[in-house]
């Protein structure tokens, strides 16, 4: 093959006049050798491809450094077989309606079973909270018919959370167990009968009994005083005035600043008018003891 300039297009041209001769005289036997050769070069590639292959499918699955693909091995733990147990007997809970004795109550719930829910002399039939519990010591009286009062050592349970003087009153109320007429027992015993003013010609007028407490009502008034102003000391006088006189003493509760309270009206407050003993009762007593 010769290759000559064209003068035409100044590029070279291709003689192909000898490439055809090589070409013919080699034969058909050279052809057959090229292309054997070929086929044989590409087996022998194919061949070390597949070899490869095999090689890295048969590789560890351990963990090769800086190959994130290959996880190593996880291993499965046996499961432990149960092993054969006794059935336990039966136990008693709540619920079940085979058990043969009623389940035993937790101490708070059994102690707030055992809690009064109603007043035997001052009945109420109205809705109650569950929050709220009757207090216990009512409904007592002493000889004379007035209300027994001794303080519990625990204030009834509230939902106000109240632990005040007033909440240890046999007599305290709450919404679950509200004010009413008559709850205090024997309130109108804690107050002399038939207070009058003596005036001239022998004349009387009827007089407010709520300043008329007894000694035993006037006893009560002291201790509730007592319990905000320690010095507290009782007293008691005949009200007159010029030709009018009362036929009844009066008690009082005197304060160390020498003011004095009327023993009926600390009752008639505090315990409103024999209804009960609210939570406003001691911080309206407190109040009182502070301004007077």
């Amino acid at each position: 093959m010769s290759i000559t300039a064209d003068p035409v297009r100044s590029a070279p041209s291709v003689d192909f006049t000898q490439s055809a001769q090589r070409r013919t005289s080699s034969g058909a036997s050279g052809f057959d050798r090229q292309l054997a050769d070929a086929v044989s070069g590409i087996t022998r590639s194919s061949a070390r491809a597949s070899g490869d292959l095999r090689l890295n499918m048969r590789q560890s699955t351990e963990p090769v450094r800086g190959n994130p693909v290959v996880a190593p091995p996880v291993s499965t733990p046996a499961t432990p077989t149960p092993a054969a147990t006794t059935p336990a007997p039966e136990t008693r809970t709540v619920g079940n309606p085979f058990a043969t004795q009623s389940p035993a109550l937790p101490a708070a719930s059994a102690a707030k079973l055992a809690e009064p829910t109603q007043t035997s002399w001052s009945l109420w039939d109205g809705p109650r909270d569950s929050r709220d519990a009757l207090p216990i010591g009512g409904g007592i009286t002493t000889a004379s018919g007035a209300p027994k009062i001794v303080e519990n050592a625990a204030a009834a349970r509230n939902q106000y959370n109240y632990v005040g003087p007033g909440a240890k009153n046999p007599y305290f109320t709450n919404p679950g167990n509200p004010l009413r007429e008559g709850y205090v027992q024997g309130f109108n015993n804690w107050f002399l009968n038939n207070p009058a003013i003596l005036g001239p010609n022998n004349k009387s007028t009827p007089a407010n009994p709520v300043y008329y407490s007894t000694e035993e009502g006037a006893q009560e008034a002291l201790r509730l005083v007592q319990q905000h102003e320690p010095g507290a000391q009782l007293a008691s006088r005949t009200w007159g005035g010029g030709p009018f006189i009362s036929n009844q003493p009066m008690f009082f509760v005197t304060l160390p600043n020498g003011k004095e309270l009327n023993a009926g009206g600390i009752l008639e407050g505090y315990y409103s008018h024999g209804c009960g003993v609210s939570v406003s009762s001691d911080l309206e007593l407190e109040r009182s003891v502070r301004l007077a």
